[in-house]
């Protein structure tokens, strides 16, 4: 249900929602526990991020990768280090590349596409954001044909917008 409620903007239901789920899940022991916990730590952070509640989402996030990593679960470090990195970025640090391209890695490695052409599309961002249009250039085509494959035509035209906007800019 919290993913709905994120879906239709209610942001701080979602979280209430998430807070029930790690209550119901309380102390429980044993992997799948752990696992779930771990989604619920990376959807936290997740959410308050989309609440613009960096530092709050940063400190989750960190969280969650830790969990992820202590389980082998490639899609929830994946999840963890794409808000590390947005959360980065937001707070006009540096390091937004090296924590998308682990979230890439992350993604890659739990086969979800989808996340991996977005993960794509934000590093043009950030290289973008930086001034390092070459970079921007490379990550927003490998964005675009990522996308296009899956079907995403938002995203994608997403991703030629932003090669247009470093077009123009020279």
């Amino acid at each position: 249900l919290s993913r709905v409620d994120q879906k239709l903007g209610a942001l701080p239901d979602a979280l209430n929602c998430l807070e029930r789920a790690r209550g119901l899940l309380g102390d429980a022991k044993g992997l799948e526990a752990a696992r779930l916990q771990a989604r619920a730590s990376a959807w936290h952070s997740m959410v308050l991020q989309a609440q613009g509640r960096t530092p709050e989402a940063l400190e989750w996030a960190q969280r969650a990768a830790k969990e992820g990593e202590e389980l082998d679960e490639p899609a929830i470090i994946g999840d963890a280090y794409m808000v590390m990195g947005w959360a980065t970025s937001a707070l006009g640090k540096e390091g937004s590349e090296a924590l998308l391209l682990k979230s890439l890695e992350g993604h890659g490695r739990a086969g979800n596409r989808s996340n991996y052409g977005t993960i794509l599309l934000n590093l043009g961002s950030a290289c973008y954001w930086e001034g390092r249009l070459d970079d921007a250039m490379t990550y927003y085509e490998r964005a675009r044909e990522e996308l296009g494959r899956i079907g995403s035509r938002v995203n994608a035209a997403m991703a030629t917008l932003g090669v247009a906007e470093i077009q123009s800019d020279r």
